[in-house]
């Protein structure tokens, strides 16, 4: 019996001794350093502004960077600044998209500016927009739609049409009417949708065909919460993706009313969501207030400034007509993930 009582304690003394050998000086493994993302980047003064909230690269290959302080163009290797002197209707720009041969400028003030060959003209308030201050800008096949922080409308832009007749205002298929975000998704098993994503409440979606809208709240749903900034469709599986500002991320399988609720403990970077994106191979992208999230598996590898980001703000994710994904930053201008 004294044999064994001298065995086990010898057992249970070198046991620290081995776990002490196996980390620092202070017996505690290093973690493992941050994952790396490598970037090409543009800022200041190449930009009129670190602060950017959005990025669109065209049909000519022409890289349109909406700032707080005007808009940076780049054509070829050479950087252009666009600010009111040359037309824009409001210096704090937002959206950037690329309809009917024109580029589309959302601005925080100044309504929409629109530029076609080589000269800019602005649609506000007079014309028939709810409002000056634009959240966001989204496109179908025949029209092009704005989110504002005082209603959601539909316009056609077709000269044939009376201006006052282009107008079709949507703010009653959304659940507030400060629309932050607005995603039309075409080819669902339901036919074409709009959802709508209210700064302050719920989700609202819009179904052209059927006539049918639908609302999605707490009280009838696995919503997580309220306040939508950013919406993004992943036509491979179907699924929508939905970014609160302090709820984390919501994914919904429609078909099968499953929503599934993302949070830091699945890997984000933070529970501030202000864009999610989908690349062409199904890859989900998230910018959110402490870095850059992407879904690999069922959780999210973090890249934050450890990980080679100029900032941790992600305010934008952009995936271009060539697959490559754009990151617009708070105080970090722009960066282009190079794969």
């Amino acid at each position: 019996m004294k044999a064994l009582k001298h065995i086990g304690i010898f057992t249970l003394l070198l046991l620290p001794v081995a776990l002490i050998g196996c980390g620092d000086e202070d017996g505690v493994a290093p973690p493992p350093p941050p994952p790396q993302l490598e970037l090409v980047t543009f800022s200041v003064p190449d930009l009129p502004d670190n602060d950017v909230y959005d990025i669109l690269v065209d049909s000519q290959d022409r890289i349109w960077v909406c700032t707080q302080n005007g808009v940076g163009l780049r054509i070829g290797n050479q950087w252009y600044k666009i600010d009111q002197g040359d037309g824009l209707p409001n210096p704090r720009t937002r959206r950037a998209v690329e309809f009917n041969g024109k580029i589309w400028i959302a601005t925080w003030g100044g309504g929409i500016g629109i530029f076609k060959n080589n000269a800019w003209i602005t649609i506000t308030e007079a014309h028939g927009l709810p409002d000056g201050a634009v959240f966001d800008i989204a496109v179908d096949d025949t029209s092009i739609w704005f989110g504002t922080v005082n209603g959601v409308v539909q316009y056609r832009d077709n000269d044939a049409i009376p201006m006052a007749n282009r107008w079709i205002d949507h703010t009653s298929k959304a659940t507030g009417p400060e629309v932050a975000d607005i995603e039309i998704a075409e080819a669902t098993s339901r036919g074409s949708e709009v959802w709508f994503g209210s700064k302050f409440d719920w989700v609202g979606v819009w179904r052209p065909v059927s006539l049918e809208r639908v609302t999605y709240t707490r009280n009838n749903s696995g919503i997580p919460g309220t306040g939508v900034n950013t919406i993004a469709y992943n036509p491979l599986d179907g699924i929508f993706w939905v970014g609160f500002f302090s709820e984390g991320l919501a994914s919904v399988d429609v078909d099968i009313s499953t929503w599934r609720h993302y949070t830091t403990m699945d890997g984000l970077p933070s529970m501030v969501i202000h864009s999610v994106a989908v690349d062409d191979d199904g890859v989900v992208w998230v910018g959110t207030q402490g870095g850059l999230g992407k879904l690999k598996g069922d959780r999210f590898i973090a890249f934050t400034k450890g990980s080679g980001i100029p900032a941790e703000r992600v305010r934008r994710v952009y995936v271009d007509e060539q697959n490559r994904v754009w990151l617009a930053f708070i105080d970090g201008g722009v960066g282009r993930i190079t794969r």
